[in-house]
């Protein structure tokens, strides 16, 4: 194998690796991924984490409970230190699951403009973030791309995943000019994760088995000691919750749906593929 070769192998399996600790134990995590499947670990953290989801890419995209769906990232990341295997097959998968999350992670590039293209003052770091992540993804692709032994499979793969995620850009594009109070109000409640009072449990979209299906934006404004610091006006509060209700949300169903079908054809067909010719 040429020595150029190997240095790009070495690279992106690197880089995947350091993604793996950076999201599987960094941020979000797997402590968040157990909170959003609805296993336990209810830290307030976590619902920060979870409402500034919903506030952001859920309503933009237009995805119920976008914590839930989201934390699938961090099952798919887990087989990144796979990398270092020297299986074909395996490698595909590696590389099936990094073009998901790398166009994935370029939704948060779409949803989070830079304050000077929104206007808005959405914090850049969240731009910032889905730009990198996903830049270093896809980047891991195209170095390990000379070894891949079947290119058929891993471009129909890539076509298909860049094809929903376009549907999604175009869909954030199109509803930013309709969420302006809901930005307004992530702003001024929503901290960053860890840091901050943790909004308090029971909203409309946390996950079960903590949420409640009639929460705000549906019930009544939280109150109390939890939303210390978060003082918005009722107008606002009545503006986000009439945007929110106005969003038309894909059902829960279908999205689920169409990862778990969409991740296990791509398996089956890896796992199934017959060995390319020697010639």
């Amino acid at each position: 194998m040429p020595r150029v070769t190997v240095i790009r192998l070495i690279t992106a399996n690197v880089l995947l690796t350091l993604l793996w600790l950076a999201l599987a134990f960094g941020y979000p995590g797997y402590e968040f991924t157990i909170y959003t499947f609805g296993l336990g670990l209810d830290g307030g953290s976590a619902r920060n984490d979870a409402f500034d989801l919903q506030l952001s890419l859920g309503a933009a995209l237009g995805i119920p409970s976008m914590a839930f769906i989201d934390h699938f990232n961090i099952l798919f990341v887990t087989v990144a230190p796979l990398a270092w295997w020297r299986n074909a097959k395996v490698q595909m998968i590696v590389l099936g699951m990094a073009i998901l999350n790398g166009l994935y992670m370029f939704l948060f590039v779409a949803v989070f403009l830079p304050p000077w293209i929104l206007g808005q003052g959405d914090r850049v770091e969240d731009w910032m973030l889905g730009l990198v992540v996903s830049a270093v993804f896809l980047l891991c692709v195209i170095l390990k791309l000379p070894v891949v032994r079947y290119r058929g499979i891993l471009r129909n793969w890539a076509i298909g995943v860049g094809v929903v995620a376009a549907y999604f850009v175009v869909t954030a594009a199109t509803r930013a000019s309709q969420l302006q109070n809901v930005r307004a109000l992530r702003r001024m409640c929503v901290t960053t994760p860890g840091e901050g009072e943790p909004w308090p449990s029971g909203w409309q979209w946390e996950p079960m088995p903590f949420g409640n299906s009639e929460g705000w934006p549906l019930g009544p404004w939280p109150e109390g000691e939890k939303l210390a610091g978060c003082e918005p006006s009722a107008d606002l509060i009545a503006a986000a919750a009439a945007e929110l209700q106005a969003v038309g949300y894909l059902p829960l169903g279908l999205v689920l749906g169409l990862i778990v079908v969409g991740v296990g054809a791509y398996f089956v067909s890896v796992l199934r593929a017959e060995e390319p010719s020697a010639a």
